[in-house]
């Protein structure tokens, strides 16, 4: 605990704040140093050196399993208490500022304080590129990304708006459980489909 206690008093002094991160390493130290001493001890009562505290049967018993850390409990608890408060910490400490923007329309700006003179030229082009780099850094999971890709390609290669939509929904479907990452592309892809031929029969 003293250990511990260290670690903690040092972040404080420094307003360093305890992230996952940090509170992973101290959790590790903490660990490892817990597992000398039960080393230690174990090896001192089995040598049976001078001035070295004999161990019960009990405490032996419990100190011999690899999970058995005395007091590591203690540790996580603490630890995991100080990061919550410093979290609570920091955010109360950050000012509260709500600002509201709506911007509508391609290449729209917001102009605060000043008067916009300027034109706009509006390119609406098709994502494609952006949203396969999207997909290939934001899918994990190695066959979904390459079926999502595929779809993708699909789409891509849609020569009428009869094709385009079928294949739309073939993509929509297969990233389903992207929607937070494709989102922000769907209204250009969706507004390319519209605008293909209508395929003449």
């Amino acid at each position: 605990m003293g250990y511990l206690e260290t670690a903690l008093e040092t972040c404080a002094l420094y307003d360093i704040r305890l992230d996952e991160r940090l509170c992973t390493g101290i959790k590790g130290a903490v660990k490892e140093f817990l597992m000398a001493q039960r080393k230690n001890a174990l090896l001192h009562d089995v040598q049976r050196l001078p001035g070295a505290v004999h161990l019960p049967i009990s405490v032996r018993q419990q100190l011999s399993g690899d999970h058995n850390l005395p007091r590591f409990d203690e540790v996580q608890i603490e630890l995991e208490k100080a990061r919550v408060n410093g979290t609570r910490d920091a955010a109360r400490k950050e000012p509260q500022v709500n600002q509201v923007f709506n911007v509508h329309g391609p290449n729209a700006r917001v102009n605060i304080d000043s008067t916009d003179n300027s034109t706009n030229v509006v390119h609406q082009g098709v994502p494609f590129s952006e949203l396969r780099k999207a997909i290939e850094s934001g899918v994990s999971d190695g066959v979904e990304r390459t079926a999502i890709l595929q779809r993708l390609s699909d789409l891509e290669a849609a020569t009428d708006r009869n094709s385009g939509t079928k294949r739309y929904q073939a993509f929509i479907a297969a990233a389903a459980d992207h929607m937070t990452l494709i989102g922000p592309y769907l209204p250009a892809l969706g507004h390319w489909v519209h605008n293909l031929l209508v395929a003449t029969t």
